[in-house]
């Protein structure tokens, strides 16, 4: 609805970028739409900055994504986003080994007996 909302951007940049099963197109569209969020926020968001690093690593882009990252450390810790900064630099390791970013999956409960 809102094309310009970098939240919104980001948001769907991040799902298309971590999805075990998407396509390269997705991969190349959360590649764009992580870039116009960025763009949007002038590069001083490091959420942004970080999903941008997940879609250029998931898109097989790592020297991308690892300077992106570092862009992003540098952001959250001087923001005071410690936890984040700390999750940023475990997803250098991932970057580093040529591995993307994938959100573990979720278990699903199984169903109660009798239902």
């Amino acid at each position: 609805m809102k094309p310009d909302q970098p939240g919104a951007l980001n948001n769907l940049a991040w799902i298309l970028a971590v999805n075990p099963d998407a396509s390269p197109r997705d991969r190349d569209e959360a590649v764009r739409l992580a870039e116009r969020a960025c763009a949007l926020t002038a590069q001083r968001e490091a959420d942004s900055l970080d999903t941008l690093a997940v879609a250029y690593a998931a898109a097989g882009r790592f020297p991308e994504a690892l300077a992106t990252t570092e862009k992003a450390v540098v952001q959250a810790t001087t923001s005071g986003q410690l936890p984040l900064a700390g999750q940023l630099r475990s997803r250098l390791t991932l970057y580093r080994a040529g591995q993307p970013y994938r959100e573990p999956q979720r278990r699903v409960a199984p169903a109660a007996a009798g239902r």
